[in-house]
């Protein structure tokens, strides 16, 4: 009898491709299975940037291409360190066999001057702090946070530390030098490059000049938090208004474009 009921689970399990059990502790599947279709990455991957949102990283914005689920569009602005006042603009590139993946790209457009990104492609080395990607402990928030803290550091030193790294072949005063000569005009190459994606960030020139005079200082010299009581990102990515609510206390982007970042607060 036992042997019946056996068999007979297992023939329903095998004429049903989509029962696969999903442990709900690692959420992540074998690369074979038919559970891996693009509603189940798309649905893995909305959980990914709702975890991004809960780290509450200061002066970091992420908005999800609207024309790839596996690219994601992000801008920090560094506030301490060597880099402090740069305006750095960044795409996420996820590995389409997403969750059993590859480490997950950064690549930055323009090309900053520092150690660990490469000259010619713009892509951040992450060697020192990932050495394979398991889906089941690594989450992308995690490579967000290590390239912006790869950008706060006063000193070669701190950044040797920071990056796990032994030695380079300059100091700190060969390397501010550096960042003095090559990105002198970085910040208007950052913020004028356009892209026909809908969710790229744009950063748009409003009718009063002084608004976004305003939001460049802040985003450039003060110590802020997300609840300073001002927006710094518009509808659909677009960093152009400076509006006090007294009564509100985060700032906010409507994101659209996938079936479920379309619905999706940036809080």
């Amino acid at each position: 009898m036992e042997a019946t009921q056996q068999q007979q689970s297992a023939s329903k399990t095998k004429s049903n491709p989509n029962r696969f059990p999903l442990n709900q502790s690692t959420q992540s599947l074998p690369p074979s299975s038919p559970q891996c279709s693009m509603i189940f990455i798309e649905y893995q991957l909305m959980k990914e940037f709702v975890l991004f949102q809960k780290q509450e990283f200061l002066h970091v914005y992420i908005s999800p291409s609207h024309e790839s689920a596996f690219e994601w569009f992000g801008v920090m602005f560094i506030h301490h360190g060597l880099y402090k006042g740069k305006i750095f603009r960044f795409s996420i590139h996820i590995s389409p066999s997403y969750p059993n993946c590859d480490i997950p790209k950064i690549i930055f457009d323009p090309i900053p001057h520092h150690p660990l990104i490469n000259e010619q492609t713009g892509e951040l080395d992450m060697s020192s702090k990932f050495i394979k990607w398991n889906s089941t402990c690594n989450f992308i928030f995690e490579v967000i946070e290590f390239a912006k803290r790869v950008f706060e550091f006063d000193d070669i030193e701190q950044f040797k530390h920071l990056a796990n790294i032994d030695k380079l072949n300059y100091d700190t005063e060969q390397l501010k030098t550096m960042i003095e000569d090559k990105m002198n005009d970085f910040n208007d190459r950052a913020m004028n490059i356009k892209r026909d994606d809908k969710n790229y960030i744009d950063f748009t020139e409003p009718e009063n000049s002084s608004i976004i005079d305003k939001v460049k200082h802040k985003l450039l010299t003060e110590k802020f938090s997300l609840d300073s009581g001002i927006d710094y990102l518009g509808a659909n990515g677009n960093i152009s208004s400076a509006v006090e609510h007294p009564n509100r206390n985060y700032c906010t982007t409507s994101i659209s474009g996938l079936s479920w970042a379309k619905k999706i607060v940036y809080n």
